[in-house]
């Protein structure tokens, strides 16, 4: 019988955080956290320096903004940043997709990337990157708020170790208090890239938008290339004041 590769969460709890070492959670540059949030186990790679060390719960899920200052953030990649991950899936193999329903208070308080990395079959999965060191990321496709202190949503993607594409989606929504995002990449069989993404105006929204965007030029993994899912945020000067994680679905493809 063949794996149905699925995970969803709506972070509805908030679990402990301990380095990976097992001593105290750090906020420490570079270092890695391991936490859980909605019942997933994930790691946490530090951007800057955080000297608030954990997430808080919030009444719609987890709010990540901890140290809400100026190049402060992390990279969280589900369960594991590796190949042994549940959710690693490697490219030519059924086609796959990961979705990120997130709420900003101040949209351009913050830069939040969200998609898929990964490289080669048969190599570990590299570390992740401080937003200064994207270049070294050996496969990448995100979408999200690409640069604090504007609205401006992009894709940013790389293939092979190339230097990444950044392309405006032309999609820079309102700069409002409480805007919900949802971001969707999806991965086909053979590789092939495609970008979603879909605003609400409130808090809790029971309809979304779908935007229409500027597609990028066209990306595919190599065959047999392995990726796993990440989120990437840092703050801004003018501050996000929250960033909250609603929901997370991530599997193979209906």
């Amino acid at each position: 019988m063949a794996t149905r590769k699925r995970c969803y969460t709506d972070f509805g709890s908030l679990g402990p955080s301990v380095q990976n070492d097992g001593t105290v959670a750090s906020g420490t540059a570079g270092e890695i956290n391991l936490l859980t949030m909605g019942g997933i186990p994930w790691e946490q790679f530090i951007i800057g320096t955080q000297t608030t060390l954990v997430p808080s719960q919030a009444a719609t899920g987890v709010d990540i903004v901890q140290t809400d200052t100026n190049g402060q953030g992390m990279v969280l990649t589900p369960y594991s940043n590796s190949a042994q991950s549940p959710l690693c899936f490697t490219i030519g193999g059924p086609a796959f997709f990961a979705e990120l329903e997130v709420l900003v208070t101040d949209t351009d308080g913050c830069r939040l990337m969200f998609g898929f990395h990964g490289g080669a079959a048969g190599s570990a999965i590299q570390g992740h990157q401080a937003v200064a060191a994207f270049g070294d990321y050996t496969d990448l496709a995100l979408i999200g708020q690409y640069a604090g202190g504007t609205m401006a949503f992009y894709t940013q993607q790389c293939i092979n170790d190339t230097a990444p594409t950044d392309t405006d989606t032309t999609i820079d929504p309102a700069d409002t208090t409480k805007t919900v995002w949802k971001l969707r990449v999806n991965v086909s069989a053979a590789g092939v890239v495609s970008y979603a993404l879909s605003t609400a105006a409130t808090a809790t929204p029971t309809t979304f938008t779908s935007q229409s965007i500027t597609s990028p030029a066209a990306q595919t993994f190599d065959d047999t290339d392995i990726v796993v899912p990440m989120i990437l945020t840092t703050c801004h000067t003018n501050t996000a004041s929250n960033i909250i994680l609603r929901k997370f679905t991530c599997g193979f493809q209906d």
